[in-house]
């Protein structure tokens, strides 16, 4: 991060969990016509944007988890774009935390693989805030295993306001790649997915070698694959070092170079060989997820430092599906989620010390 000054600080003395920031929250400035709205330290929903421009116009890349933050983004952002007003929105994947703040630049064109327009119809803003309010339920009023299962859902959504969200679709979409030219410059929007999500795509900027990486980067942070398979992501990990780029922005955690692109090439073939193992033994995705987040293996290694190092269980049994399904994507239902969710929380608190803290601790 010592690269990169940031000109336009929240000035938060906390992240939204209640941790220590690990970098400042705000606009930093990446040179060459980027800037990148980082929020630390990259857990749920603390996801980064950013923006490209050109002459006399802009393209910003995502929107955040809640109309609110959203808003203080784009203010933070008016310095710039007075000039260069924005004029393409171009969201990475569906997931709400990189698109519920849309509506909040609705006259601008809306760009998004084909993919990441339908998934996004059905992700709900309404039900993300029922699990926090069913979680804070069960964590007032449960016991045992349902008390922590109630404790992680209410913490995960609780610094985010989801009143007021819509989501009003695109105004473009597209599959495989495409090139637009923001204000004179070239930007190429290239497809990925299914990887984290069905739809998922990564920002070129070539005259700047900057990336925008969307949720295919989780930088400190532990990746969490919803869709897959595995070896999609593994392709677009490639890409990414292939590209000449010097300027890596993930969807979450801090900015840097093709070394985060590596870092988590490396967890997801490590996983993918130690799954394999225990899918072949028979041993159940919980199961196996327990035996390899647990295992001195995997202890040793940085991401059991990350946040979040419980998203094992969800990328175990997503595994396991496409291990039965021999490679075949099948869509994982709302239902599908909430059980592996359920199973994640619990395994969160075998792992006291990682962080967000509010999400493992009662």
């Amino acid at each position: 991060m010592a690269a990169w000054d940031v000109i336009n600080a929240t000035e938060s003395q906390r992240t939204r969990f209640g941790e220590i920031p690990q970098y400042e929250e705000g606009l930093y400035d990446l040179g060459n016509g980027v800037y990148s709205w980082m929020v630390p330290n990259g857990s749920w929903g603390e996801s980064n944007a950013g923006l490209v421009v050109g002459e006399g116009e802009s393209l910003l890349v995502d929107t955040l988890w809640d109309l609110n933050i959203t808003a203080e983004m784009l203010q933070a952002m008016q310095p710039i774009t007075r000039d260069a007003p924005i004029k393409y929105l171009v969201n990475t994947h569906a997931d709400g935390d990189h698109i519920w703040g849309n509506q909040l630049l609705a006259e601008d064109e809306v760009i998004m693989t084909l993919a990441c327009e339908e998934e996004g119809r059905e992700m709900k803003a309404a039900a993300m805030a029922m699990l926090g309010k069913v979680g804070e339920l069960l964590e007032r009023f449960g016991s045992g295993k349902v008390k922590k299962i109630g404790n992680y859902f209410h913490n995960m959504v609780a610094p985010y306001d989801f009143k007021g969200v819509v989501f009003p679709g695109a105004t473009r979409t597209f599959e495989g790649e495409m090139a637009l030219e923001v204000g004179g410059r070239e930007v190429r929007l290239i497809e990925v997915g299914p990887a984290h999500t069905l739809g998922d795509l990564l920002v070129y900027v070539p005259d700047a070698k900057t990336i925008f990486c969307g949720d295919i980067i989780f930088s400190g942070g532990t990746p969490v694959l919803w869709a897959g398979p595995v070896e999609n992501w593994l392709d677009a990990l490639e890409m990414i070092l292939d590209l000449d780029v010097e300027t890596v922005v993930p969807g979450h955690g801090p900015v840097g170079g093709k070394e985060s692109a590596l870092r988590l090439k490396e967890y997801w073939e490590f996983l993918q060989r130690e799954v394999g193992k225990r899918f072949s033994a028979g041993i159940s995705a919980r199961d196996a997820a327990y035996d390899i987040a647990l295992g001195d293996d995997f202890k040793i290694r940085a991401w059991a430092r990350w946040d979040s190092p419980e998203r094992i269980m969800t990328n175990t049994h997503i595994m396991y599906k496409h291990l039965h399904l021999q490679g075949r994507t099948k869509h994982v239902t709302p239902a599908e989620k909430l059980l592996i969710l359920s199973k994640q929380a619990l395994l969160a608190y075998e792992m006291p010390d990682a962080p967000p803290a509010s999400t493992r601790t009662l």
